[in-house]
């Protein structure tokens, strides 16, 4: 989601994160955000075609996915963007 968002400072690609070495010695890459960055909601509204909005998913739409995970349709690219800026 950071790298659609384009919120990570020189970062516009998977491929240029992965370009990004991490140096001898360290066991982490810190990322700088660009401004306004921290103002992106991070669960968002998105529809059936997979498109992601600028607007706060609906309180129940978030309890839906919850109560009913097997039965709830979220695309596999707003999980993989979360479940990305979660686990990084």
């Amino acid at each position: 989601m950071a790298i659609a968002d384009n919120v990570l400072v020189g970062i516009r690609s998977e491929a240029d994160l992965q370009e990004l070495d991490i140096l001898p010695g360290e066991n982490e890459l810190r990322l700088l955000y660009n401004t306004g960055a921290e103002k992106k909601v991070i669960l968002r509204k998105y529809s059936k075609a997979g498109d992601v909005t600028d607007e706060l998913m609906p309180k129940s739409a978030f309890l839906n996915t919850q109560e009913r995970p097997n039965k709830c349709w979220l695309p596999l690219r707003a999980f993989s963007s979360w479940h990305t800026a979660r686990s990084g």
